[in-house]
């Protein structure tokens, strides 16, 4: 799979991250506690660290194991968010974080539904999924406003190392592609 590096939606834009996006990752959500809380990773506490996740997002796209997107707001040109595709064979998991002040404007799911379409139109992806913490209401609205259909509990599937270290039952979204 070779993903394009943007893709747009009606009111996004999504292109391959790059380290010039730390200061708006950074200073838009990475350090709020409130974004990051069902997150496997904690709040950036500087943004050297946000610049060596984005290195290590452009390390993972070479490889062709993790292609990360930023989601760009057109009229204030700023990254407030981002979207991971990961391959997996015939499958694609999907990842997502946008910054607190667009929530509940439907541009995560307008962003993801943007992706899910584009990797079930390749030839070789039969299947997108994503998980969401029982308790992430917002990302599982999200996923259903994208078109994916909860298939499941996933007990004991995600530790969130915000919330501690015991992992947490998760559901299991996804969309597939209909056979010809």
């Amino acid at each position: 799979m070779i993903p394009p590096t943007q893709l747009e939606s009606p009111r996004l834009l999504l292109r391959k991250s790059s380290v010039v996006d730390a200061e708006d990752i950074f200073r838009n959500y990475a350090a709020d506690e409130n974004v990051t809380h069902f997150l496997p990773w904690e709040p950036h506490v500087d943004i050297q660290v946000t610049r060596r996740f984005l290195q290590q997002c452009n390390e993972n796209w070479q490889r062709g194991t993790d292609f990360a997107y930023v989601i760009i707001h057109p009229e204030r040109n700023e990254v407030i968010g981002m979207i991971s595709m990961r391959p997996k064979g015939h499958n694609v998991e999907f990842g997502f974080v946008l910054a607190r002040p667009y929530w509940g404007q439907g541009l995560t799911a307008e962003g993801l539904s943007t992706l899910c379409d584009w990797c079930l139109s390749q030839p070789e992806i039969w299947r997108v999924e994503a998980y969401c913490d029982i308790d992430n209401k917002a990302s599982a609205r999200v996923m259903v406003k994208a078109g994916m259909e909860r298939e499941g509990l996933l007990r004991k599937y995600l530790a969130h190392i915000n919330m501690g270290t015991v992992p947490r039952d998760s559901y299991l979204y996804s969309r597939v592609r209909d056979a010809l």
